[in-house]
């Protein structure tokens, strides 16, 4: 080279190896902790490096695909790996003012983002149920009549496993809408998405609803609540309003549900556990009484997250207060890996396939673990993090395809991903 025309220096922190990429766009290297980051070359439209984790120490060399879309790494652990470069980036802004967002979750064809947010106007509040449509990233939203909380992240806020109903908890009427707190009616309703128009309502008997999760058929919906000094799991049918056919008591205060098929995954104060649900009988039948079965318990202290792999055959538990991720077998209730997460996780969520786990913590940002490993692959900055707690309720959610990837800020931002790795995509 006779003359270097440009030169240019971009300052990074604890550099063991590094690369241009194909393009010329990024600057690619690795720490000698085995973190792969990628930062942006392009100064006049900065962006947030993005770091993908899967190697255990020091990344010793690398090369590119021939399309460069990928890169293949060999690390000092003794393993190669194949990391996707190319990550396409939306983000959705519900442009409403001072959006408080409990939950969010994709439509059936995974091109629309359906959202519950609590609106403050002019000293008074209420809450909006609405659509984001990814093509043109426009939405529509309608009043609905429920309640605030005092406890955070919100789980009373459920959507569906198909995603077509949104369960929640019913305010009173003569309860002003701007008093936070609980239901004292203890009734949830159920919403059709879209119209959001009110289905029917349920009847707890609960003073304080604290967790509600659907079944992945959508027949039965798990309740969980507080009545004076009892705690409940009671489980109902989702098409009658008289419709309460189990209940299962603790004796501390439930913070977490999930539920899949015949089992239940339960988060108290202080442990987690799995019980086991008999055949449940068909509406028209005669009443029994319907018997659980303990399958295994574990100690966990603080709020702990649940999510069953799409086979129920595994649980992800997500402890806020270690910020650590731990999977179960849920046969023998033996612990196969825990990893790091990232900081006060608030949601865990198997991807549709079952090959990954996403997690969200305060400031939103996204980690994609490997399912079986616990491997760190990815990790996905949010929409405009901010320090502190900036997201308490944050969420992430796959849609059911497994192409995108969604999470949400309390400042009432979403932001969006496509997955470009068909191996982490639902099969068709």
């Amino acid at each position: 080279i006779d003359k270097i025309k440009k030169h240019q220096e971009v300052a990074l922190n604890g550099v063991h190896w590094g690369v241009i990429s194909p393009d010329g766009d990024k600057v690619i290297h690795s720490t000698g902790k085995g973190e792969l980051k990628l930062q942006n070359l392009d100064r006049s439209s900065p962006s947030p490096e993005v770091s993908f984790l899967g190697h255990l120490n020091q990344i010793n060399h690398g090369c590119f695909s021939h399309d460069g879309n990928s890169l293949l790494t060999g690390g000092a652990d003794g393993t190669a790996k194949r990391w996707p470069l190319q990550t396409k980036k939306n983000v959705a802004d519900t442009n409403l003012a001072h959006e408080r967002i409990s939950n969010i979750c994709f439509d059936q064809d995974g091109d629309r983002i359906h959202f519950v947010a609590r609106r403050v106007d002019n000293q008074t509040s209420r809450y909006n149920a609405g659509t984001i449509d990814l093509k043109d990233l426009k939405f529509s939203k309608k009043r609905i009549k429920t309640t605030h909380i005092a406890h955070w992240p919100r789980g009373d806020f459920s959507f569906s496993y198909d995603h077509k109903f949104l369960s929640a908890p019913v305010s009173e009427p003569s309860r002003p809408e701007n008093i936070i707190g609980y239901a004292p009616v203890g009734k949830v309703g159920i919403w059709r998405c879209g119209s959001w128009k009110k289905q029917r309502t349920l009847d707890t008997g609960f003073s304080n609803i604290r967790a509600m999760q659907w079944n992945r058929g959508g027949e039965f919906i798990a309740i969980a609540g507080q009545s004076e000094d009892r705690h409940a799991v009671k489980i109902f049918r989702t098409q009658s309003e008289q419709s309460q056919i189990a209940e299962l008591a603790f004796e501390n205060p439930i913070v977490a549900l999930a539920l899949h098929k015949s089992r239940i995954a339960v988060s108290t104060a202080n442990q987690v556990s799995v019980w086991q649900l008999p055949e449940i009988p068909a509406a028209s039948s005669q009443n029994r009484e319907i018997q659980f079965h303990n399958i295994f318990e574990a100690k966990a202290e603080g709020l702990v997250c649940l999510d069953f792999s799409p086979d129920g055959t595994r649980l992800a538990t997500a402890n806020r207060l270690s910020d650590n991720l731990t999977v179960y077998d849920v046969e023998s209730g033996k612990s196969l890996y825990t990893s790091a997460g990232p900081r006060k996780i608030g949601c865990v969520q198997f991807s549709p396939c079952g090959k990954r786990i996403a997690l969200s913590g305060d400031d939103a940002i996204v980690t994609l673990c490997d399912a079986e490993s616990g491997y760190r692959l990815l990790r996905l900055s949010g929409p405009d993090p901010s320090p502190g707690t900036a997201s308490i309720n944050s969420r992430v959610v796959f849609s059911p395809d497994g192409r995108r990837i969604a999470t949400n800020t309390w400042e009432g931002k979403i932001r969006y991903w496509e997955v470009e790795n068909e191996e982490a995509q639902a099969p068709r």
